[in-house]
C-alpha cells in the first residue's frame, strides 16, 4: 500500500531539514502538512569521525507543506519553511531567524503491485535559500543556512511484507543524488523505513534509518555555524514514528532521530511534529506510509483466490472491513503488467472477501488464482 506526510529538519545545508522523503498525492487530491522541529546540537564530527563537544546549538523550524495530485500518475509539491537558529559556545554567537530554505519538485509513479513491490516512484526536489547570509554575518550572527540551491533526483520504493487481521508489515526504500551550488560537494541521501500501519484508522508506528553521504571531499574550510556550512558532511541518522489515523482526511505524527555517525557533520538529536490535512479523499480503506506521504492506498488492489469462469464469478481477499461495497467496478491484471485483462462489478461482501460478476473481457485471458484486482477510481 502507501501513503503521505512528510517534514524533518534541516541542519548542515539543507540535507537534514529538508530531507530526502516521498512527497506524493494522489489524483486530484490536495493534502495539507503543518509541521515544527527542533534540533538540538551539542557537538561535531571531525573529518576523522571522533566528536568534539565544543558546540551549543539549537535549531527551530515551522514548515507548511502543499502537495497536489495533477494526473493519474504525477503530482506536484511545495514546502515552505521558516527558521529561527540560536548558536552559543562558537564564533559567531546569537540568534539568526527568518525564511530558510524553500522547497518544490514532482513525484512520478513509474511501477506499480509488482510482486511485494506496491509502487516504485521518481521525485525531483529543489531547496533554494530565501536568505541572504552576508547579512547575518555583518551583525555578528550565525549564518542561517548553507546558501546553496540543492538539485535532488531520485526514486522511492513501498513494498507491503505481510498482512495482519487489521495491520501491514510495509518498507520504503529511497535514494537520491543531489548538486548543490556555492561549492558544496554532491550528495547522495537514502532512507530506509520498516513499520505496522493499520487497514483502516489508529495508531501506527515504523523505525528509520537515514543518511547523507558527501560524494567527494572538499578542501575548502567549514563554515562559521555550527549547524550550517559544512562542505561535504556524511551523517547517518536512527529514529522512528508513531502516529494516529485520526480518518481519511486526519493524520496526526510524531517523528525523532539521533545522529550515531558523522563526518564533518553536527551531532544531533531532533523531533518534529506534524499535523496532516487531505481534501478530495475518495478512499474508505486507509493505509498510512512514510514521512509525510500518504494516508490511502493510492491504488487499491486486491488478489484474486479463486474463478470461475463458466459463471463469470470471481473471488477475492477483501471484503468490507476493507472499504469495498456492492456495485463496485474492479479491473483485472495479470501480475507485474498494467493493461486489464477483464472488468467486473462486486455482488456480494463479506468482511475479508468478496465475490465479482464479470461484466467484460478485454483480452482472451483466462483469470486465474494470483491475479490482480484494482478498484477503479471513477466507481470509488
Amino acid at each position: 500500500m502507501w501513503w503521505i506526510f512528510f517534514g524533518y529538519l534541516v541542519a548542515f545545508a539543507n540535507p537534514i531539514v529538508q530531507p530526502w522523503d516521498l512527497l506524493y498525492a494522489r489524483p486530484h487530491e490536495t493534502v495539507f502538512g503543518f509541521s515544527g522541529s527542533l534540533v538540538d546540537v551539542r557537538a561535531q564530527y571531525a573529518a576523522d569521525t571522533t566528536v568534539h563537544a565544543n558546540v551549543d546549538a539549537m535549531q527551530a523550524d515551522g514548515q507548511l507543506t502543499f502537495m497536489h495530485g495533477i494526473a493519474d500518475r504525477a503530482s506536484f509539491f511545495l514546502r515552505g519553511n521558516w527558521r529561527i537558529l540560536e548558536q552559543r559556545a562558537v564564533v559567531p554567537s546569537g540568534l539568526s531567524y527568518g525564511l530558510g530554505d524553500q522547497s518544490g519538485g514532482t513525484t512520478f509513479v513509474l511501477m506499480k503491485d509488482y510482486g511485494p513491490m506496491r509502487a516504485l516512484y521518481a521525485q525531483l526536489q529543489v531547496d533554494v535559500p530565501c536568505y541572504d547570509n552576508r547579512s547575518y554575518v555583518s551583525h555578528s550572527l550565525p549564518a542561517l543556512g548553507s546558501q546553496s540551491i540543492d538539485t535532488s533526483v531520485g526514486m522511492f520504493a513501498d513494498f507491503e511484507l505481510s498482512q495482519l487481521e487489521e495491520y501491514s508489515l510495509q518498507m520504503q526504500l529511497g535514494f537520491a543524488s543531489t548538486y548543490r551550488t556555492a561549492g558544496y560537494t554532491p550528495l547522495m541521501p537514502w532512507l530506509f523505513k520498516l513499520g505496522m500501519y493499520p487497514k483502516k484508522f489508529g495508531i501506527f508506528g515504523n523505525v528509520v534509518l537515514r543518511g547523507s553521504n558527501a560524494m567527494a571531499s572538499s578542501v575548502q574550510i567549514d563554515g562559521v555555524s555550527a549547524l550550517t556550512q559544512s562542505y561535504s558532511p556524511s551523517i547517518l541518522l536512527v529514529g522512528g514514528q508513531l502516529g494516529h489515523v485520526l480518518s481519511s482526511a486526519l493524520m496526526l505524527r510524531a517523528d525523532f532521530q539521533l545522529s550515531v555517525f558523522g563526518i564533518r557533520a553536527p551531532a544531533l538529536a531532533s523531533a518534529l511534529l506534524t499535523l496532516q490535512w487531505t481534501l478530495g479523499v475518495r478512499q474508505k480503506d486507509v493505509s498510512v506510509w512514510s514521512g509525510m506521504q500518504e494516508f490511502e492506498a493510492p491504488f487499491f488492489q486486491a488478489l484474486v483466490v479463486s474463478a470461475h469462469d463458466r459463471l463469470n464469478l470471481v473471488k477475492i481477499d477483501k471484503g468490507s472491513q476493507n472499504g469495498i461495497e456492492v456495485g463496485q467496478v474492479f479491473d483485472f491484471f495479470v501480475p507485474g503488467t498494467s493493461e486489464s485483462i477483464a472488468e467486473a462489478k462486486v455482488s456480494w461482501v463479506h468482511g475479508d472477501e468478496s465475490a465479482l460478476e464479470i461484466i467484460e473481457y478485454y483480452r482472451e485471458v483466462a483469470i486465474e488464482e494470483g491475479f490482480v484486482a484494482r478498484r477503479k477510481q471513477s466507481k470509488q
